[in-house]
């Protein structure tokens, strides 16, 4: 049964309060008072990409990897990260203990990544806030070591999906997870 009803739009035009579509949309969606719709923009004017048909068939995108200052914003990073591959992720802020207090990753999008979204490891002080992920693969925010302190964070990520090459082995039914050759870390089975 398809239970994915998120839908990638492009506005046509905005007036007032209504949003028009360049195509209509294909599935029903419910607002209330109890229940808002996710509504984000996944659209920036710089764009980080790899190329679709040599990296979709082995999940193999580009990475980008800070080990000093670092700061980036209002960037796209559209098919990054190397599925399984440790330190490979979109954004990586890398072994930079204390060295980097003004670092950040504020106001980006990552779209169809296929390794996670950011990673901290071992980087204190890190602030990433108003990002984006949308058709991501495994934990969209990720600390890799667990010691990091005082990092500042807000990401909307309406849409990420498992690393299991076996769909029923993440349903909510439980069971034990194991390293694999494709299930590097366990954990990614709850993304």
């Amino acid at each position: 049964e398809e239970t994915e009803e998120n839908e990638v739009m492009t506005i046509a035009a905005i007036s007032g309060n209504e949003i028009a579509f360049t195509t209509p949309l294909t599935r029903t969606h419910w607002a209330s008072q109890e229940y808002q719709a996710e509504v984000a923009l996944l659209s920036r004017r710089i764009v980080i990409n790899s190329d679709k048909e040599s990296s979709d068939p082995d999940e193999f995108g580009g990475h980008i990897i800070i080990r000093g200052e670092g700061r980036i914003s209002g960037t796209q990073l559209r098919r990054m990260g190397q599925k399984n591959v440790m330190a490979r992720y979109p954004f990586h802020f890398h072994l930079l203990l204390y060295s980097c207090p003004t670092c950040y990753a504020n106001d980006n999008t990552f779209y169809e990544t296929y390794y996670r979204c950011v990673s901290i490891h071992a980087t204190h002080n890190v602030q990433v806030l108003r990002n984006v992920a949308f058709d991501i693969t495994g934990h969209c925010f990720y600390l890799e070591t667990g010691i990091e302190e005082n990092k500042r964070s807000h990401i909307i990520s309406p849409h990420s999906c498992t690393i299991s090459s076996d769909p029923q082995r993440v349903l909510p039914k439980g069971g034990t997870f194991t390293e694999s050759a494709d299930l590097l870390i366990p954990a990614d089975t709850t993304a």
